[in-house]
Parts: structure tokens; sequence; C-alpha cells
């Protein structure tokens, strides 16, 4: 109910597309925030604790409207699927799971490396590389942004389709409009 409350206020402020995710583990609560005003839903637990919530919220609501969140460490070489706030090792290799999700009926990807998150040492451009080579669906990858330059080498060494941070927008002064005047005089287009 709270949250229904706070999309609802989100909604009558902001006009851009709005996503929400966090302990969406049920048709209920998916419809309850679509209905709300958010646009898609970000899940990650639920896909692995109950993959037929994904079918049902696809029927309803259409693909566009599920990202699967992929939280992942890499695990002697090898990135892993991590659940439930990144303490549980699942043991699949996200490159499985994301067929798996496309399967299931999912419209996008958001690719966070646990390892990198906070860090400032760059997004992962290898795991990256790989993702974009097994799916058409659009990917946004998250984790290690530490300058704009972390951001320029990510859109210059993959076909990213997007870009997030965090830590980057928190803690540096005008982060957001540097990092855009920085990606327009390095010619890279974006929106």
């Amino acid at each position: 109910l709270l949250m229904k409350k706070i999309i609802n206020r989100i909604c009558k402020k902001c006009f851009l597309p709005l996503t929400v995710g966090g302990k969406i583990n049920s048709l209920k609560n998916a419809e309850t925030f679509i209905r709300s005003g958010a646009d898609k839903l970000v899940i990650n637990s639920a896909i692995y604790n109950n993959s037929s919530i994904i079918k049902k919220i696809t029927e309803l609501f259409g693909s566009q409207a599920v990202v699967a969140s992929i939280d992942y460490k890499e695990i002697n070489g090898k990135p892993t699927l991590f659940v439930n706030n990144g303490q549980f090792n699942t043991k699949i290799k996200i490159f499985d799971w994301i067929k798996k999700c496309e399967d299931l009926g999912v419209g996008e990807f958001f690719l966070n490396s646990i390892d990198r998150d906070g860090t400032g040492m760059g997004f992962d451009i290898k795991n990256i590389n790989k993702v974009l080579k097994i799916t058409s669906l659009p990917v946004i990858a998250c984790g290690g942004a530490g300058s704009e330059e972390d951001f320029l080498k990510a859109f210059i060494k993959t076909d990213i389709n997007a870009l997030s941070a965090g830590n980057f927008f928190h803690f540096k002064e005008n982060s957001y409009n540097n990092l855009k005047n920085f990606l327009r005089k390095k010619k890279i287009n974006f929106k």
C-alpha cells in the first residue's frame, strides 16, 4: 500500500517513463505497481524463486513491462547469478539465465556486477560484451562507474543500450550535467 502511494505521488510530478522494482513477488504486486503508474517492473529474485510469475505478468502487461535484473559475481572466472539482495549464489551462469529469462518472456535486462558495484573500477566490459552477443533484447549495465571516462569506455567498447550508476551521481557535484556535456563533446549519441 505504501509503494502504491509513492508511485502515485511520483507520477503526479514526473512525466517520464517510470520503472519500479523491489519485492515484486506476485501478480497482485505487479498489477498494483503498473496500475499505480509504473511503466516497467524490475524483477530479480522472484524470477528465480517463482518463474511462473513472469509469464503471468507478460501475458497481462506485455514483455516490455518486465526487466530481468541480473546481479552477478565472478565465481572461478564465471559470472554467476546471485539473488536475494546478492546474498544467495544460485550457481547458475548468467548466460544460461539470460536464455531462460528470454524464454519466460522478459523484455529487457538490467545487468549488475556485484564485484564492481560501488568500486569506481569501471564497467565490466568483458561480460557486457558476452551478454550482448547472446541476446537481442535491450541491456542496461550497472556497477563500477567512477569517472566520466568509465561511461565513455563502455559506450565505445560495447553496443550497450544504456548505462546506470548510483554512487557516481550521488557523490559528485553536478555529475549528471558534467557527464552529459563530457559525452556530447566525445560525440556519444544518447538521450
